[in-house]
């Protein structure tokens, strides 16, 4: 669910979720865009889900050293995002 759920709609390879099919006729929004609205805000929340669970159980695991571990765990993040953001930049 989420970022995964987003690719494989826009690639094609799993078709739009029937459940927004009531949306087409009722609204100015199309099916599509109302479904990855929601698909990308659970994607961007759920994230920041499991960013807390990794926080909190590493500081409780090494609370002798939780200033080094909260800038270790957050350059992590900021390093993944711009390797993403490179490999999307310079892809095939």
């Amino acid at each position: 669910m989420g970022y995964g759920s987003v690719w494989l709609i826009v690639t094609g390879k799993i078709p739009v979720f029937p459940l927004w099919a009531h949306f087409r006729e009722k609204s100015l929004i199309t099916n599509l865009s109302m479904q990855m609205c929601v698909l990308i805000f659970v994607g961007n929340n759920g994230e920041t889900y499991f960013n807390t669970a990794a926080l909190v159980s590493s500081l409780q695991n090494f609370s002798e050293s939780t200033g080094p571990m909260v800038g270790i765990l957050k350059g992590f993040t900021a390093l993944s995002g711009a390797i993403l953001a490179q490999i999307y930049c310079n892809g095939p």
